[in-house]
């Protein structure tokens, strides 16, 4: 019913083909929808298929042209990043003004180590699902947040994700190494001394030595600082040099010299150095060193012997004198029941004066009837010795008719002596007069007295009982 003459009325745009006739906005395709090669959009010269019936064409580049042609709830993607703009269709662009290709926290947004997880951001944060590590392609999730990802098979895998830590390595013994181990990685485990090593591999102590980590011969001194990690008696060059006499190295020799040792303890000045052992033997062989100092070291020696001998000395005396006064002590309360001597309190004056005297007052003895033994008379009569007696013929001189009262001894000895000065003998000394007893009480004697004790005390007596 259209004729092929295209300027004539009716006239058919498609000549060869029955189902089409009219084309309206010159596109090519039919505007019969059913008809072979229907244009699904006959106003639209830009697009004609709808490939996922959305409405907007298959031609991505024409006017509503469809981005997602196969997917019929997303058709525009802004940003161009293959995510559509629409929020409530399939994968939907979070961030659908920036061109981004996270796909797994959220779709579309910015994932600068293109690992599928998405930067943090402050709408957007790690605890959301966020990339913990955005500048680590292998690692995107760290749960104790210590840096290292917990991803075992990416790189810098954290070796103990429980627990924040910041080691980087740890060894595991090997006795085939030289140094009796060999290192290995190990990211994110404690490390109390902060030097890399991690603590649980540490040797014991060696954990909060930053110096040190290993401890092979296990005599507490690292591997570091010991002079031979295989011997435990050996951790200073001194020990190998006191136990290796055969080593006549010039170190061993300054080690068991004495008077180096005294040299190197000495007092130095703020920059004073030491000189090496052949240093100091060849300076003192060439007589250089000032041997006038005393050594320190001896000093303090004989301080420190000094004052605890002293110490000691004081100590033990304290302790004698304790003991003996002790002793004493105790003489005192054994023979008084007090320990000091208590002040005589029965002596014959007060005994006397009260009228009680005892023993003390009668000189110990009462009586003659104390006395049971039979006593013999002392017969002081003299005497003539018949083996030594004078017979009447003989004469015997005496002395002053030897001698004259004005001879001295020194003349009578034959020695000349000089004249002899005058003696002056000394004053006579007047004797307190013995004194008189008082009158005896009309009772008599006081029981228990004595004449001797009434003769001192009667006075006071009778003045007491007056």
């Amino acid at each position: 019913g259209y004729g092929d003459n295209p300027n004539g009325y009716l006239a058919d745009v498609f000549p060869n083909e029955p189902s089409q006739h009219a084309d309206t906005d010159g596109d090519g395709y039919g505007d019969n929808p059913s008809g072979f090669d229907g244009d699904a959009f006959p106003n639209n010269p830009d697009q004609w298929q709808d490939s996922d019936s959305d409405g907007y064409g298959d031609n991505r580049a024409g006017i509503d042209g469809d981005q997602f042609k196969n997917e019929p709830t997303q058709w525009a993607d802004t940003d161009q990043d293959g995510f559509g703009d629409n929020p409530n269709g399939i994968t939907p662009d979070a961030c659908p003004t920036v061109n981004g290709f996270s796909k797994f926290d959220r779709f579309g947004c910015l994932d600068s180590d293109l690992d599928g997880y998405s930067n943090p951001t402050e709408n957007w944060t790690i605890l959301q699902g966020a990339d913990s590590l955005p500048n680590q392609g292998t690692q995107w999730f760290d749960q104790d947040s210590d840096g290292y990802g917990d991803n075992a098979t990416g790189l810098l895998a954290d070796a103990c994700p429980w627990e924040a830590g910041t080691s980087t390595k740890a060894w595991i013994v090997n006795s085939s190494a030289s140094v009796g181990f060999v290192e290995v990685p190990s990211y994110g485990c404690k490390d109390e001394d902060g030097d890399g090593w991690v603590d649980q591999t540490e040797s014991l102590g060696m954990e909060t030595n930053p110096d040190e980590h290993f401890d092979a011969d296990k005599d507490g001194v690292g591997s570091n600082a010991d002079y031979d990690d295989s011997r435990p008696l050996v951790q200073t060059e001194e020990d190998h040099c006191m136990l290796n006499f055969d080593d006549e190295t010039l170190a061993c020799q300054g080690w068991r010299n004495s008077e180096y040792q005294s040299y190197l303890d000495r007092q130095k000045d703020a920059n004073e150095t030491d000189l090496s052992f052949s240093g100091w033997n060849a300076s003192k062989n060439a007589g250089l060193l000032d041997e006038s100092s005393v050594d320190p070291s001896t000093v303090q020696q004989v301080v420190f012997v000094g004052g605890g001998a002293f110490l000691f000395l004081t100590v033990i005396i304290l302790v004698v004198g304790f003991i003996a006064k002790r002793r004493k002590t105790n003489s005192f309360v054994k023979q008084y029941g007090v320990p000091f001597i208590p002040p005589s309190e029965n002596s014959a004056e007060n005994e006397a004066l009260e009228g009680t005297a005892g023993l003390s007052a009668q000189g110990g003895v009462v009586s003659d009837s104390a006395w049971d033994d039979d006593i013999e008379e002392l017969n002081f009569t003299v005497q003539s010795d018949s083996d030594e007696a004078v017979s009447p013929d003989s004469t015997v001189a005496d002395a002053t008719e030897l001698y004259g009262d004005e001879d001295s001894l020194e003349s009578i000895a034959g020695i000349d002596a000089p004249p002899a000065e005058p003696v002056s003998l000394p004053a006579a000394v007047e004797t307190e007069p013995t004194p008189s007893s008082p009158p005896l009480p009309e009772s008599g004697l006081p029981e228990g007295w004595t004449m001797d004790q009434w003769k001192w005390y009667g006075q006071e007596w009778l003045d007491k009982n007056s």
